[in-house]
């Protein structure tokens, strides 16, 4: 994933496209679980997978299945989630080390 993962970008984001399509068409658990994690690694080994993926709108579709009747759907799509969050904590705690940014009660104004 971490060599490959730029990959899903190529043809203006065919692949993850294709992905997200998956998501909102497909019924077979199987898929929906394999597709939540190839979203999960795109995020996890892609600096901008996040804002990528919510721009296309797979995060929404992501989250719309953490409460399929499948548990193992809903595993992947928390595990996604998860990896999505991550990335915003680590982008939090870049901005809580900033020497002189500004802060209310210990914690970073925006």
């Amino acid at each position: 994933w971490r060599e490959n993962a730029a990959h899903l970008n190529d043809k203006n984001y065919e692949l993850l496209k294709i992905l997200i399509q998956l998501l909102e068409t497909s019924k077979d658990p199987l898929v929906l679980s394999v597709a939540c994690f190839d979203l999960g690694e795109y995020v996890r080994h892609y600096q901008r997978g996040k804002h990528v993926l919510e721009q296309l709108g797979g995060k929404t579709m992501v989250m719309a299945l953490l409460s399929h009747d499948d548990p193992n759907v809903r595993y992947e799509a928390l595990l996604a989630v998860q990896k999505l969050m991550v990335h915003n904590w680590e982008y939090l705690g870049r901005q809580l080390e900033k020497p002189g940014a500004p802060t209310q009660m210990g914690i970073a104004v925006a």
